[in-house]
């Protein structure tokens, strides 16, 4: 998970917390997320492909539960695959479109040299726009590749002109402060902006994450949003190898899920560690399963036990011939089953060595 939230850009985690996809609506079409749920009096704009569904009252607070239209089955097939290089390749805002197309792989099977993609073979309608001009209030300069905080609060505001019907990102490449200080960045831009706020740790902070690269989420507008200004809160000093606004359309993102959805794990039972579905197939695909890839899973196709793939950086995928299938899929803590045996064993001595004592005091009385 920690790889994907790097390769990605994410900024909605820490070494000790994850906290959704920063409202991307391609990632959380490939995370199967189906609901949002801000509180009702966020100033916020609810993310794109979302509908509200009811208002509830909880702890004295409204919320707003909003369903994802675009939402993913648990399971969706792929006929397509990229390899971790081709990846790579990629800036960091047009892997989400890429992996909705093909499925990222890092080992590669002889199944997969078949339906191998090269990177000019994708659809990638995301783009970056041209910054006008880069405004620093007083307190803050901004020399190209340093940026220098002297005043709490100093901003910067980033002038462009973005597409419509997309979401806006602010892309920060090679951000580096070089110390174990940390500081919040709050971002502003046009109505329909998100609430962003982000406490970055610097290189050598405990919590530091080792991220370069960070795609801020403005949020999805209908008309192109224009402006982007960042408030730092407290003085500091940091790098940037490049600053860029990348505009992501969404009109191809309901294409690209029915696409997915063409064969997808249907009649899925969810019980406790276990996992079961139908699936048919017409020809050879990978099956993923936006399930995190861990240790201790273990995958049946029609009661045949079958190795489990790492796919898209952080999910689990199945290889399947063409044809009707039931898969299963089971979960067991690594470990589980010899810590159970160290453990009776353990308690079988204790018990031993207490009734040895007590036979050496009766002995001795």
């Amino acid at each position: 998970m920690i790889d994907f939230y790097r390769e990605m850009g994410l900024s909605s985690w820490s070494l000790v917390r994850v906290k959704g996809f920063d409202a991307r609506g391609f990632l959380d079409t490939l995370a199967c997320v189906k609901y949002q749920v801000p509180e009702s009096d966020s100033d916020s704009e609810i993310p794109y492909g979302y509908e509200k569904v009811k208002e509830v009252l909880r702890d004295d607070v409204y919320y707003t539960i909003c369903e994802n239209q675009n939402v993913l089955p648990l399971g969706y097939c792929y006929d397509k695959v990229l390899s971790w290089e081709n990846m790579e390749k990629l800036d960091t805002a047009q892997r989400q479109e890429a992996m909705l197309q093909a499925a990222v792989v890092e080992n590669e099977t002889a199944q997969d040299q078949n339906y191998m993609m090269d990177t000019s073979e994708l659809t990638i309608s995301g783009q970056k726009v041209p910054i006008q001009r880069i405004e620093c209030s007083d307190g803050v300069t901004f020399d190209g590749k340093e940026i220098q905080v002297k005043k709490k609060n100093a901003e910067m505001t980033i002038w462009f002109d973005g597409l419509d019907d997309s979401e806006t990102y602010i892309n920060l490449e090679s951000l580096s402060m070089k110390n174990a200080s940390k500081v919040w960045f709050y971002f502003d831009a046009d109505e329909g902006s998100y609430d962003i706020s982000y406490y970055y740790h610097g290189d050598y902070n405990t919590y530091a994450t080792g991220q370069e690269d960070y795609l801020f989420n403005l949020g999805y507008a209908e008309k192109g949003k224009t402006y982007c200004t960042i408030r730092f809160g407290k003085k500091c000093k940091m790098t940037v190898d490049d600053i860029s606004v990348y505009c992501q359309p969404m009109e191809k993102l309901t294409e690209y899920v029915q696409q997915r959805k063409a064969a997808s794990l249907e009649n899925v039972t969810e019980e406790m560690n276990s996992v079961s579905g139908t699936i048919d197939t017409e020809k050879d695909q990978l099956l993923v399963l936006s399930i995190p890839y861990q240790n201790g899973w273990s995958a049946y196709v029609d009661g045949e036990k079958v190795p489990i793939r790492k796919v898209n950086i952080m999910y689990m995928g199945l290889d399947l011939k063409a044809g009707t299938h039931t898969v299963e899929l089971h979960y067991e803590m690594p470990g589980i089953r010899i810590s159970i045996v160290i453990s009776v064993v353990s308690f079988g001595i204790f018990v031993a060595a207490l009734m040895i004592r007590r036979k050496k005091r009766h002995e001795e009385k």
